[in-house]
């Protein structure tokens, strides 16, 4: 496992490492997502999912750390919204305050 990463094809690899299906064709499908090909922080990159049509598509920030995927923040009604929060957010708190985890 990388200790940060500079591109989403190396998060996609880790979190098929260790088993999981973030980013499978069949799981992108299902949720309608897209991922956006920028890393922020070394950890963070932006997901959409738009749930139906008659939906909007809203975005999301995620974590990942060593392969596993985190939602820090969704909802987002922009991608701007979105990449504004993923470059300023304290993402370290963010994961200790929702899911009791400590990244150094």
């Amino acid at each position: 496992m990388r200790s940060t990463y500079t591109t989403i094809d190396q998060i996609k690899a880790d979190n098929k490492a260790i088993g999981h299906h973030w980013f499978s064709p069949d799981t992108m499908r299902f949720f309608n997502s897209r991922v956006c090909s920028t890393v922020y922080q070394g950890h963070l990159f932006i997901s959409s999912e738009r749930f139906d049509e008659t939906t909007p598509r809203l975005y999301g920030v995620r974590a990942c750390v060593e392969g596993k995927i985190y939602t820090l923040a969704k909802d987002f009604s922009s991608l701007e919204k979105a990449e504004l929060y993923a470059a300023r957010c304290d993402w370290r708190e963010t994961l200790k305050a929702e899911y009791n985890l400590t990244v150094e």
